[in-house]
């Protein structure tokens, strides 16, 4: 009896521990070339967008679609959240694609290169926050970085003569993408 209570309470604190991340976002919504994508993440850079997309539709930016924008958001949200989806695919195939090209101590190299001019701008942090409502971090993480291997990539791909939509293109379709939910 004493060993069916321990179960049970096992089994109940696993349960609870499993809903307690599920609700924070932690299950995979996709694997692209066996790197999971998490719904945290995925939902992280949607909240991202959808800041840059009210910022720059609030009155005084200067946008024409500056009425109903929470009503814009709200019948874009599916548009928004497949755009952020198809930009992490593409970033996950250039972070790939960069690995195979280079080692990781010339990747590094070179992506810190690339960033430098960033890390000494002051105002950064506070753009960061104005424009998407990110911190620091995160926004190297989702925008800095990610550009910097972008542009890394569209230069070793023109020295070999290759033009990168034509390589993206190429790279998505022989991506092996498993989708684990029907968002998209």
């Amino acid at each position: 009896m004493r060993y069916f209570i321990i179960i049970f309470f096992l089994m109940l604190g696993s349960g609870f521990g499993a809903l307690y991340l599920v609700r924070q976002g932690w299950y995979p919504v996709a694997i692209i070339n066996s790197e999971i994508v998490w719904e945290y993440n995925l939902d992280k850079e949607v909240r991202a967008a959808e800041y840059y997309y009210q910022q720059a539709l609030r009155p005084g930016s200067g946008q024409a679609l500056q009425r109903d924008s929470g009503q814009i958001l709200v019948t874009h949200g599916k548009q928004i959240r497949t755009t952020v989806f198809k930009n992490i695919v593409e970033r996950k195939l250039v972070s790939s694609a960069l690995k195979k090209e280079l080692n990781n101590t010339e990747l590094t190299a070179s992506i810190n290169n690339a960033i430098s001019p960033y890390l000494e701008n002051l105002n950064l942090e506070r753009a960061a926050i104005a424009l998407y409502g990110l911190n620091l971090t995160d926004f190297y993480e989702l925008v800095i970085i990610p550009q910097a291997e972008k542009e890394l990539l569209y230069k070793q791909l023109q020295k070999n003569g290759i033009n990168y939509s034509d390589w993206l293109s190429q790279a998505e379709k022989s991506a092996k993408i498993i989708l684990l939910t029907k968002d998209f």
